[in-house]
């Protein structure tokens, strides 16, 4: 849009046109915002195996997490025995 263009527009049309930039800055805004702090912090075994990431089914378990391997430290190797 041109600058001339937009001097030819009334001034409720510009205010309008205005808020509407504005009003889709702040969705844009929150829509950021709460995809990043929705991440979850993964900092155990128990916080990788609960957002889904891959659990060994190996002894001990273990669950991997953007790089980061978690070992189970509350498997019980009793439950292994028949």
């Amino acid at each position: 849009m041109r600058l001339s263009s937009i001097k030819s527009l009334p001034q409720k049309q510009i205010a309008v046109l205005i808020a509407m930039v504005i009003i889709a800055i702040f969705i844009a805004g929150y829509t950021l915002i709460s995809t990043l702090t929705s991440q979850t912090i993964i900092n155990s075994y128990e916080a990788c195996a609960k957002a889904g990431n891959p659990v060994t089914t190996s002894y001990p378990q273990t669950c991997t997490a953007n790089g980061h391997m978690f070992v189970d430290t509350n498997f019980d190797a009793h439950k292994l025995a028949p």
